[in-house]
This record gives structure tokens, C-alpha cells and sequence, in this order.
């Protein structure tokens, strides 16, 4: 039963490791294939900056964005920056983010012709995908290490005593 729970309880690292894996491997295509993707003009609609607050006093900030922009006459709004785009520590880069969405007249995006309703401001890789991929590759290597160590650490390591030179020896008794 214990071996059940263990075994479980190590499947849902490798499950969160995997999960990130994925969205880090999506958002790669994605943003990689979204800069062939053909541009349109739109308008920001709304924009702000989000400060999450931590406990602990660090706090991480992101660019909420709201624009409109129309393809053959239908029109769409989104809130799409950058695929895997996520908060950040740095307040200063994502205000420098919000003021440049908040001074422009418009700006360009860049859409799915199959689905024009998908679509990007900033096409092209970003930090916050770099980094989910790299954190979720050293979360799952530390996870398979960690297994390795564990099923070293349960299985009977007979190498040991195996190795263990011994010389036996026989009493002699002496009688009188």
C-alpha cells in the first residue's frame, strides 16, 4: 500500500513536469508559426497593469490588453500580447510594456488565416515561453533523479554484502 501512494504521489511531479512541457512546447508553435501569420490594424480598447500581490512581499506584474481590429469586414477583439506571456517581477519593463500599447495610435497584430479570431500583438518567442520550457525540462529532470535515488534507496543493494570479505574461522578447543 505504501509503494501505491509513493508511486502515485511521484507520477503527479512527473504529470505537472509533462503539463508544462506541453504548454511550453504549444506555445513555442505557436509563436514561432504566428510570424508568418498575416497583419491587421488595431485599436487598444483597454489596457492596464495587474500587480499580484505576494505574501511575501514579491509582487509580479502584468500587461492586461484589450484590442479590436477587423479581417474581410468582421470585427474581433482579443487580449492576446504573446503566446506564453506571463507576469514578470520587473513593474519597470511592464510599465515600459503598457506605456508604449497606451501611446501608440494603433498597432498591428498579427492573426490565424484559418481563424482569424486567434491572434497575437507580439508574434515570435519571449522570455516567459524560454523559461517555462527550461523550468519544466529541470523540473522533470530533478523529479527522474529523485526517482532513481528512491528506488536506489528501497532496492536490497546486495553488492555490499556480497563484498564483504570474511574469513571464517574454526575453534579449536583443547582438552586436558
Amino acid at each position: 500500500m505504501k509503494m501505491i501512494f509513493i508511486t502515485l504521489f511521484i507520477s503527479l511531479f512527473y504529470l505537472i513536469g509533462f503539463y508544462l512541457l506541453k504548454t511550453a512546447i504549444v506555445d513555442y508553435t505557436q509563436s514561432k508559426n504566428a510570424l508568418n501569420w498575416p497583419t491587421a490594424s488595431a485599436q487598444i480598447i483597454g489596457s492596464e497593469l495587474i500587480t499580484n500581490y505576494d505574501s511575501e512581499g514579491s509582487n509580479t506584474y502584468t500587461v492586461e490588453v484589450n484590442y479590436q481590429y477587423s479581417v474581410n469586414g468582421i470585427s474581433y477583439i482579443n487580449d492576446n500580447l504573446a503566446f506564453g506571456y506571463s507576469s514578470s517581477s520587473s513593474k519597470k519593463t511592464q510599465q515600459k510594456i503598457l506605456d508604449k500599447l497606451n501611446n501608440a495610435k494603433k498597432i498591428y497584430i498579427n492573426y490565424k488565416p484559418e481563424d482569424p479570431q486567434t491572434s497575437v500583438i507580439v508574434p515570435g518567442l519571449n522570455n516567459s515561453t524560454i523559461g517555462t520550457f527550461i523550468f519544466s525540462i529541470v523540473w522533470l529532470f530533478f523529479v527522474f533523479c529523485f526517482t532513481i535515488a528512491f528506488i536506489l534507496s528501497i532496492k536490497e543493494d546486495t553488492y555490499l554484502l556480497d563484498q564483504i570479505r570474511t574469513e571464517k574461522t574454526i575453534g579449536i578447543s583443547t582438552s586436558n
